[in-house]
């Protein structure tokens, strides 16, 4: 098909401009330019005249001979392209006004097709350049997936020939006493960055290459005592979100680094005199003192007062301790009229202690109910009905009691919510399932659904329980990640849902590998994805090629299995991937499975796609 074999005119076009346009609402771009546009030389035009349809699509991965064709036609409008999948289908050529690549493919784009990425002509001439995170999947699996060359691409991103203006890179970057920083060039055109440092004296490196600097966004490890001071800059920088952790051998250090709160305030106030917005989130740092900055009111006042414009500020932290006392000491600190006066309210649930409205996606710690929440303004609490508006995630407990009333302020609440973790308790999982029983009646009586969840995280013991009451009321639920595998789900009233709901199946296990074969897959019979991440020793080809065997020939609508594998020697210490990953192809029936799937193995995951026919 071609512009030039366009019928004329279709009984679809009897349809009146408002009502056609009404009928793209609800599609996407893509489905409207790929049905619609060689339909009729009505719907050209309209599409052609209207440009919101043709800037921005995800990068077709099926059909490429008429994605071709149209892209002859159409390729100079196109402005945005989102890669959601693990190859690039389509060279850029086809886009020679590209402004914008997200790429959000679950484990980003290999390293060869990235770099064919920042090689194109079309790169220098980006305004922005994001590598979606992952969130769904632990951060250190995310990670693993990627063997990137951080100088390479740092030094394509700091450079004085591209156009960018918007730079997203969420994967863990190294010292950047490890890259070759003096190659790096001074860019005018950054002005927001998101970016995953290893040290905090990192970002005063990084930025002085930015001199026009507006929007950082980072996460990096707390700076400690013992390392060197941060190099001062003189940068204009008007947002300021800040996410610190512990070092990451300090997780299991006996004797944990001392805090440099004095460097972390000198590093913030480099940019007082510009700030208007800070946020600081430090809920996986291990603060062992009150007397410190958040906790310490007067050293926080003193802070905040040095930033004179400074409209917005946003805090989320872990408290030294749960007991009651520190609880009830913290809050009234922040009573005085310096907070009143800039209407900063503060909230504390569980073991954490955050700046109300609630301005961060996740909420931390298990979330028992909003009448558990206690505030240094119980005003807010009560007539601010966007206070939870911006969550997205929260962890709730597996309980065994139907709490209506929850699930309608959760919905009223926080609209934006679309995952659930579920926590159980060691002592809940051992009560009897029956108390979570609800009749059919009570049900459509009390019919409340939370929309907009698409995801839980649970373990196989909550599905196990006939949580019954809150799978019913998330209609919309698509994605189930596991931590464990252990499911027998028999007679559960349950089973129907999820075989008819779940679509993406992530599997994560850090224990023994003996685990999977208990998955009961019958009652995921329909899921389309799924995403397998483990620890498996130096032994256990046959038994993991057995397991995949069995993934690939029982899910019969499947598309894609993606399986990350960390190889463990007998000394548990890490293995060369390629080598066992080669070890493990041998193990597999591979003229059956080639005749489905493509296989396609990444550095440190192994990508089986079911093969389609391309038109």
């Amino acid at each position: 098909m071609s512009m030039k074999n366009i019928p004329l005119r279709t009984l679809f076009d009897r349809l009146p401009t408002e009502i056609i346009f009404h009928i793209f609402d609800y599609l996407s771009n893509n489905d409207i330019i790929y049905a619609l546009f060689y339909f009729s030389q009505r719907l050209n035009n309209l599409l052609l005249q209207s440009q919101c349809y043709l800037k921005y699509l995800n990068l077709p991965t099926t059909n490429l001979n008429i994605w071709k064709n149209i892209f002859l036609d159409i390729g100079s409008q196109i402005e945005s392209i989102n890669i959601n999948t693990n190859d690039l289908s389509f060279s850029l050529i086809y886009f020679p006004n590209l402004k914008s690549i997200l790429i959000s493919s679950p484990f980003g784009l290999p390293s060869k097709q990235l770099k064919l990425i920042l090689e194109s002509d079309q790169f220098q001439k980006l305004h922005s350049f994001k590598l979606k995170e992952n969130k769904y999947f632990f951060q250190q699996f995310f990670i693993k997936y990627l063997n990137y060359d951080n100088n390479y691409i740092y030094r394509k991103v700091f450079n004085h020939k591209n156009s960018l203006e918007v730079f997203q890179y969420p994967l863990l970057t190294p010292s950047l006493t490890t890259l070759i920083t003096f190659r790096f060039e001074t860019n005018l055109n950054l002005h927001s960055l998101t970016l995953m440092l290893t040290y905090f004296q990192d970002i005063f490196i990084l930025i002085k290459f930015t001199p026009n600097l507006k929007y950082l966004n980072i996460h990096s490890e707390s700076p400690y005592i013992d390392q060197s001071s941060i190099n001062d800059v003189d940068i204009k920088l008007k947002e300021f979100y800040l996410t610190l952790n512990c070092e990451s051998q300090e997780l299991v250090s006996w004797m944990p680094k001392e805090i440099d709160f004095n460097q972390l305030i000198h590093g913030i106030k480099q940019f007082s005199s510009s700030l208007t917005c800070l946020s600081i989130n430090l809920v996986d740092l291990k603060i062992k003192t009150t007397n410190e900055i958040p906790f310490n009111n007067i050293k926080l006042q003193q802070l905040l007062e040095s930033m004179k414009e400074l409209e917005q500020f946003h805090l989320c932290t872990k408290l030294p301790d749960s007991s009651v006392s520190t609880k009830n000491n913290i809050l009234p600190k922040f009573n005085d009229e310096f907070w009143l006066n800039h209407n900063w309210s503060f909230g504390i649930h569980d073991e954490y202690l955050y700046t109300l409205p609630f301005k961060f996606d996740c909420l931390p710690g298990l979330f028992e109910g909003f009448d558990f929440v206690k505030s240094n303004n119980n005003d807010i609490l009560e007539n601010n009905p966007r206070l939870w508006y911006n969550v997205k995630t929260i962890q709730l407990r597996a309980t065994l009691i139907y709490d209506l009333n929850f699930i309608k302020k959760l919905k009223m609440k926080m609209p934006k919510l679309n995952l659930i973790k579920f926590f159980e308790h060691l002592f809940l999982s051992k009560l009897s399932i029956q108390h979570s029983y609800i009749n059919n009646n009570e049900r459509e009586k009390n019919s409340v659904t939370l929309d907009n969840v698409t995801t839980i995280q649970c373990t196989i013991r909550f599905i196990e329980r006939e949580r019954e009451w809150l799978i019913y009321t998330l209609p919309n639920l698509r994605h189930v990640i596991l931590s464990c595998t252990r499911v027998r789900l028999g007679k559960c009233q349950l089973v129907p849902i999820l075989i008819k709901s779940i679509q993406q199946l992530d599997i994560i296990i850090c224990s023994q590998l003996e685990e999977v074969p208990e998955i009961d897959y019958v009652y995921f019979s329909n899921v389309k994805h799924i995403n397998f991440c483990l620890q498996c020793s130096y032994s256990k080809h046959q038994q993991l090629a057995d397991i995949i065997m069995k993934i690939l020939t029982t899910f019969k609508d499947l598309k894609t299995l993606i399986i990350s594998i960390q190889w463990l020697d007998e000394h548990y210490l890490d293995l060369p991937t390629v080598t066992e990953f080669a070890k493990l192809i041998t193990c597999l029936d591979i003229n059956s499975i080639m005749k489905i799937y493509q296989i396609k193995h990444f550095e440190k995951y192994c990508l089986f796609s079911k093969k389609m026919f391309y038109i």
